[in-house]
Order: structure tokens, then sequence, then C-alpha cells
């Protein structure tokens, strides 16, 4: 026999709040109701693409639908992503902050997630997006999946990789990045 459970019109409650179908790493933004997805490395999504693309989807809890509408246009990356970040350091330049994705390749991308919100949907992903990224960082020579902002300093980055290196990267002038000496993990 099967169970009835409270009232028969009460509506179907999903186990989720919000939705978006893809195949991607995610970050939250800091301060705005936005998040982020990255292309996740290693996935094949039903289209079996093998594109990879950051996209900014807004968050709006007072609306119903567990739909998120994308907030701007995609941007292609040149690999997909194990790791993906957003940090608080606001400038007048980056009034979201930043976006950091770790790549496949090694290298660490660093995103401006002001050119991508609002900016047009629909066409291709376009590299660069208007400007989207500031600045490719390639120091690893393995996937980097590792990767964080400093809490206390928001403009420091920490990426690691496969190849057992743990980069600090000051994120003061985000075009222009400063590598400190790397640390090599020890056995």
């Amino acid at each position: 026999g099967g169970a009835v459970l409270g009232d028969a019109t009460m509506a179907y409650q999903h186990p989720y709040v919000k939705q978006v179908n893809r195949c991607a790493t995610v970050a939250f933004a800091p301060n705005a109701p936005f998040i982020a997805t990255g292309t996740m490395a290693g996935a094949i999504d039903l289209s079996f693409s093998t594109t990879a693309c950051l996209e900014i989807f807004k968050l709006d809890y007072s609306n119903q639908s567990t739909d998120m509408p994308v907030a701007g246009g995609a941007v292609a990356a040149n690999e997909r992503f194990h790791r993906l970040v957003w940090g608080p350091h606001a400038t007048e330049m980056t009034p979201h902050g930043l976006i950091a994705g770790g790549l496949v390749d090694g290298s660490v991308n660093l995103y401006n997630p002001a050119r991508i919100i609002g900016s047009p949907i629909g066409a291709e992903p376009a590299d660069g997006a208007g400007g989207a990224l500031l600045t490719k960082m390639q120091k690893h020579t393995g996937p980097v999946r590792g990767l964080e902002f400093n809490a206390f300093s928001p403009n420091l980055l920490a990426s690691g990789a496969e190849d057992g290196e743990l980069c600090i990267w000051d994120l003061a002038k985000p075009t222009t990045p400063s590598l400190y000496p790397p640390l090599k993990g020890g056995a």
C-alpha cells in the first residue's frame, strides 16, 4: 500500500532552491546575488560539447522559479576549469570583485565580473567578452586544482597544482599581477 502525505493540494517541494543545468564548477559572489559557473574539466554534457566557458547567473530568491537567469554573455575559456573562486577585492575597475579560474593547462585566468554582468546574451562566447579576461597567469605545469583568495588580504590569491608548487599572486594591479617566489612542496 501507499502512504498518504499530508494535504494533497500542497505543491511539490523541490529538494533545491535554484538550479541551472551545467556541468560546472561554481563560485558565489561574495557581495552580490550572483553565482559563476565554469565548464568543469573531465565532464561531458548532454551535447558532448568540448568548449569551455565562464557564465554568471543572477540569484533571485524572491522569484518562486527554480531557474536562474543568465546575468550576461558567456566568456570563452581556452581550457576547462578545475576550480573557480570569486574574491571580494573590489576597486573602481572591479566593483564586483574578481573571479579566478584554475585551468587544466596549469594557468590561472583572472576575470572582471563587472564586464560580464549586463553584457549581451546569446552570441557565441567571445574570448575576453569586452575585456572580461584581465590576465592569464602561467606558472604551473600541471592542472590547477587549488585556488583561494586570502580572507584578510583579498588582493592575495593562492594557487596550487599537481606540479607540487604553491603560488601566491598579488592582484593589487589585476592586469599585471606579481608573483611571490613559488613554494615547492616537500615529500
